[in-house]
C-alpha cells in the first residue's frame, strides 16, 4: 500500500502530528483521519514500482509474502510545480515547512548545486548538437 498525502501546509501538518507513525491494524483514530484526506491511496502489487518526489508525507505498507524493495531517491522532473516544490524544500518558515525529515542544510545545497550543474551540462550539449546540426544541414543545402 502506498499512501501520499498533498506537498506543502497538509504534509507539514501531517508529519508535525505523525512523525515517524505506523499505520497497522487496528488503526486509530488519528490514523484514519490522516487517511481520509491523503491525496492517493494505492495497492501495489510484487513488481509494481513507485516514485515519490520526496518533500509530501508518506506511508508505504508490505502486506505481501513476496520480497519487496523501497528505495528512497529525489526525483525532480522539469515541471514547474516540482522545480518549486524542490526550490522550497528545507523551508524553516511557510505552510510548506517541515519539522523532521529534511535534508541536512548543507547537503541540500550541495544536491542543488549538483542539479543545477546537471541542467547547465545538458543544456550546453542539446545547444552543442543544434548548432552541429544547423551546420549539416546548411552544407547539404548547399551541394
Amino acid at each position: 500500500l502506498l499512501v501520499v498525502w498533498p506537498a506543502g501546509a497538509e504534509s507539514a501538518r501531517l508529519v508535525a502530528e505523525m512523525g515517524d507513525a505506523h499505520f497497522r491494524p487496528p488503526l486509530g483514530p488519528k490514523q484514519r483521519d490522516a487517511l481520509a484526506c491523503a491525496s492517493k491511496v494505492v495497492l501495489l502489487r510484487p513488481g509494481d514500482l513507485f516514485l515519490c518526489s520526496g518533500g509530501v508525507a508518506h506511508a508505504t505498507i508490505s502486506a505481501s509474502e513476496e520480497l519487496t524493495v523501497t528505495g528512497y531517491e529525489s526525483l525532480v522532473t522539469l515541471n514547474s510545480k516540482h522545480v518549486e516544490h524542490f526550490l522550497q524544500t528545507g523551508s524553516t518558515c511557510g505552510p510548506g515547512a517541515l519539522v523532521c525529515g529534511v535534508m541536512q542544510s548543507e547537503e541540500l545545497q550541495e544536491l542543488r548545486s549538483g542539479v543545477l550543474q546537471r541542467l547547465q551540462f545538458l543544456v550546453d550539449e542539446a545547444l552543442s548538437k543544434r548548432t552541429a546540426d544547423a551546420d549539416v544541414s546548411k552544407l547539404a543545402c548547399s551541394v
